[in-house]
């Protein structure tokens, strides 16, 4: 009976004990699972408030796709952190995505930003490419720039296989083609022929080196020709060149004539010139009118009192007598009044 009864305490000692063990890690686990959830929170807690703390300025940056970046990815310059991404935003066909730069970072224009990868599966971020300060002016709050997109994987997958497939399609093309050559090209008539040809193709050119050792004499010979020609060919140039040279003193001595000549030829029309001009002012006078050999030209009334004088001289002035000599015997004729006509 005593035994019977320890038995049961003992048993329900055990049973108390085990409970309160289970209570105890319930509530140690209970404990410990608040605590990392705590630590966790203020983790992410004081790093968004250390991040939201300081002071910063906004730039907007545009891109044809944007990929996988999300809010609140890391800004760096250089894989330096420079800020955070905060807004991803689509305007119309291009998306703006909104950057909180650190205050203390000077951006010049011509920076570049693009987005990247951290690893092969990492995280997407955004890269700046700094510009040197060479007298750009700063990216200031506000300001809307150029970004650079992120490769698209998909498309490169797409066109890889469709890549593959060509190429694909290409081998097979070679292996029609390869088997077109063994069955046609490579068969055995062929094989013999070619071997036939190439047999031919030495004694060729077996022939050939003999025809060119002895072309090799030969143009040794005419090699030795062509310079006892040019050693003729030299002289004679030498010879023709003092030639040239006295001929070069005779032209030099006939131009000097021919120039004497040209010059006295000058003068002799310059005087034929003024001349000509003489006689055209006088042809000019006599035409005219002017003058008395122009007035015995154009006045035909003292042309004939001229001819009228000279025949009464004929008649009975100093031209008489000459006249009696020279014709006939006549009949006495009444007297003339000088210069009068009958």
């Amino acid at each position: 009976m005593d035994r019977l009864r320890r038995k049961v305490q003992w048993e329900r000692g055990d049973r108390f004990m085990e409970e309160s063990t289970t209570g105890m890690a319930v509530k140690v686990g209970l404990f410990a699972a608040l605590a990392i959830f705590l630590a966790g929170a203020m983790i992410v807690r004081f790093g968004t408030m250390s991040r939201t703390a300081r002071k910063t300025y906004t730039i907007l940056v545009e891109f044809r796709d944007a990929g996988n970046l999300v809010i609140g990815a890391p800004v760096s310059a250089l894989s330096v952190p420079i800020g955070s991404v905060a807004d991803v935003q689509l305007e119309f066909d291009r998306v703006v995505v909104r950057l909180n730069v650190f205050e203390n970072v000077t951006l010049y224009e011509g920076s570049e930003f693009a987005i990247r990868q951290s690893g092969l599966l990492g995280d997407q971020f955004v890269a700046v490419n700094p510009a040197p300060d060479m007298g750009q002016a700063k990216i200031t709050g506000g300001s809307r720039v150029d970004g650079i997109s992120p490769p698209n994987l998909e498309a490169a997958v797409t066109h890889a296989t469709d890549l593959l497939v060509q190429l694909r399609t290409v081998g097979e093309d070679v292996q029609r083609a390869l088997e077109k050559v063994n069955v046609g090209l490579l068969s055995d008539q062929n094989l013999k022929e070619i071997s036939g040809t190439l047999s031919n193709l030495n004694a060729f050119a077996a022939s050939s080196a003999q025809a060119a050792e002895e072309v090799e004499g030969l143009v040794t010979e005419v090699r030795a020709r062509v310079d006892t020609t040019l050693g003729s060919v030299d002289e004679a140039f030498i010879h023709g060149s003092e030639l040239f040279i006295d001929s070069r003193g005779v032209i030099s001595e006939l131009n000097v004539q021919i120039e004497n000549r040209g010059m006295e030829l000058s003068r002799v029309l310059d005087n034929m010139n003024q001349s000509v001009s003489s006689l055209s002012e006088l042809l000019d006078k006599i035409n005219s009118g002017e003058g008395t050999v122009g007035r015995l030209v154009t006045d035909d009334t003292l042309m004939e009192e001229l001819e009228r004088l000279v025949e009464n001289w004929r008649r009975y002035g100093i031209l008489h007598k000459e006249s009696i000599k020279n014709s006939p015997p006549t009949s006495s004729s009444p007297r003339r009044v000088f210069g009068m006509s009958p």
